[in-house]
């Protein structure tokens, strides 16, 4: 019982460490937009290592059917999308420390041995890969439908209200 809990708390923190939607603040997750015309933008959406690429797309596509609805357009239609994913890697770095000491023993001037001995310690860290999803899509907003149009209502219908 004890180990199902812990796999179902571990669980439950993790998901709450995925990017939640949201507009893209300090910490660099979250969408983004520009508009490019009177009825095209493009919007971005980058996460964290926790969220799902799947879950980007979902959040791009929200953020376009917003926009399109917010500038009286009732469809969109994606005319290019890029996977903006970012891989870094932590630089690789080494620290040694040492510690020497040496020992008399004997009296005075007649020392009968020297003793000397020592420690070191060297950590190594980095070298980890991160990845960081992303996704950005150029959309055209639409008065009417297309057979390659989104309903900007129906995209929105699959999210609750915030």
């Amino acid at each position: 019982m004890k180990k199902l809990t812990a796999i179902l708390l571990s669980v439950l923190l993790l998901n709450g460490c995925s990017t939640s939607y949201q507009k893209k603040g300090f910490g660099g997750g979250g969408y983004d937009d520009m508009r490019l015309s009177n009825d095209s933008y493009m919007v971005e959406y980058k996460s964290n290592g926790f969220t799902e690429p799947s879950t980007n797309f979902k959040h791009v596509l929200r953020r376009a059917a917003e926009l399109t609805k917010q500038n009286g357009y009732k469809y969109f239609k994606v005319i290019k999308d890029t996977d903006t994913t970012t891989r870094f890697t932590t630089p690789v770095e080494s620290r040694t420390t040492a510690r020497a000491q040496k020992d008399y023993y004997g009296n005075g001037k007649n020392r009968g041995f020297e003793d000397a001995y020592g420690t070191s310690t060297t950590v190594v860290s980095g070298g980890d890969t991160y990845v960081l999803p992303g996704i950005s899509i150029v959309i055209t907003m639409l008065k009417s439908k297309t057979n390659d149009a989104y309903d900007a209502d129906v995209v929105l219908s699959n999210f609750k209200k915030s």
